[in-house]
């Protein structure tokens, strides 16, 4: 016949350890082992999040044939890439990057719907611009990869009160607009630009087109890639 011992107080195992232990059915009872790792891993799945990625685009990057650079980082083979700016948003997501001129492929995290969901957001690790922000995904779903235009939005980091913010370069084509998609979901923002060869700060008119997007212009042309802009928007 089993005997059980009342424990009260602390109780020193000497290094032993519990087994065979039940699954908790109360707040008060110890959890087995099993609860706590399903618990876990519900928790994480939750989050919707998917792993670092070492360096976030500014523009539009040709899929076709990947730069050896991005926002000033030399890429090495392996690095996992966030393409958010793309002229045709449905290439928009995470990316995996092979070598300089071979084509960009999706990462296998990443790469079809029911893995790219609303609600998604990855951090970025370095990068001139990027480096140390998170960006989330802001479409609707249901979304299909290499169709649905996707748009990555700020992260909200702040709470009660405070900026998100956007930062491009641009634009694609050399013109006297320039349209940034900037997710920030309100026309209230407030647009600063640079010229990123002089880095002096460039007199131009914005017009606020969407709660998403604005639309730059200049009395003189812009030339492509040549400029750097922050639209700041508040939050609260």
């Amino acid at each position: 016949m089993a005997v059980k011992k009342m424990l009260a107080g602390d109780y020193d195992w000497g290094g032993g350890k519990l087994t065979n232990v039940g699954d908790a059915t109360a707040d008060t009872g110890v959890p087995s082992w099993g609860q706590v790792k399903t618990l876990i891993n519900g928790a994480i799945s939750s989050l919707d999040y998917k792993g670092s990625v070492r360096v976030a685009s500014t523009g539009n990057v040709p899929v076709a044939a990947a730069p050896a650079t991005l926002d000033g980082v030399t890429l090495a083979a392996g690095d996992r890439l966030l393409l958010k700016d793309q002229t045709a948003a449905a290439e928009n997501g995470l990316y995996a990057f092979a070598a300089a001129g071979q084509p960009l492929t999706r990462t296998a995290d990443a790469d079809t719907g029911t893995e790219v969901t609303p609600g998604l957001w990855v951090t970025v690790e370095e990068g001139t611009i990027h480096a140390d922000t998170a960006w989330w995904i802001t479409t609707d779903g249901p979304i299909t990869v290499g169709t649905t235009s996707i748009v990555f939005s700020p992260f909200p980091l702040t709470s009660g009160g405070g900026a998100a913010s956007h930062e491009a370069i641009g634009p694609a084509a050399a013109g006297n607009t320039w349209t940034i998609t900037h997710g920030l979901g309100t026309k209230a923002i407030v647009v600063q630009v640079w010229d990123v060869a002089t880095n002096e700060e460039v007199d131009v008119k914005k017009a606020a087109t969407t709660d998403n997007t604005v639309t730059i212009s200049a009395g003189v042309p812009l030339t492509q890639n040549g400029y750097r802009a922050v639209i700041i928007a508040h939050t609260s």
